[in-house]
């Protein structure tokens, strides 16, 4: 028996499963690329309809007033289709301004439901401010 002369694969993988699409560089890619913006009058978030992908809104109490809390895009970060962590940007609005977003933060998809006043105050604390005049 002869052994093979090369005993890698001597094809490229499919592309489902690369975890890099051979048309793209590998590299880090923009949070902000991979997030799907969502929009609060339909409910859904833009694109592809996925399910649970409503528009969740918190309203909860600071010292400086009434806010609010909502998602406003997912995403997935990480490499290869299993190795992804689903990620919601949560954007923070004034209650009596909630069309202009103050700050913004990324969580795991499945906290932000359930996050309490006091935790989302300090997801506010940490979230980075949006500058909306670029």
């Amino acid at each position: 028996m002869m052994a093979p002369e090369n005993d890698g694969p001597r094809e490229p993988p499919p592309e489902r499963v690369r975890s890099t699409p051979a048309s793209r560089a590998p590299g880090p890619v923009p949070v902000r690329d991979i997030m799907t913006p969502s929009t609060p009058e339909s409910g859904t978030t833009a694109g592809k309809a996925e399910p649970g992908s409503a528009v969740i809104e918190r309203e909860f109490e600071r010292d400086d007033g009434t806010w609010i809390a909502r998602n406003a895009g997912a995403g997935a970060y990480g490499t290869g289709r299993l190795g992804t962590a689903r990620l919601v940007a949560v954007h923070f609005y004034r209650a009596d301004e909630p069309q202009v977003p103050v700050r913004e933060a990324l969580v795991p998809a499945g906290r932000f439901p359930d996050l309490a006043g006091e935790e989302l105050s300090a997801l506010f604390d940490r979230a980075t401010p949006i500058e909306l005049d670029r």
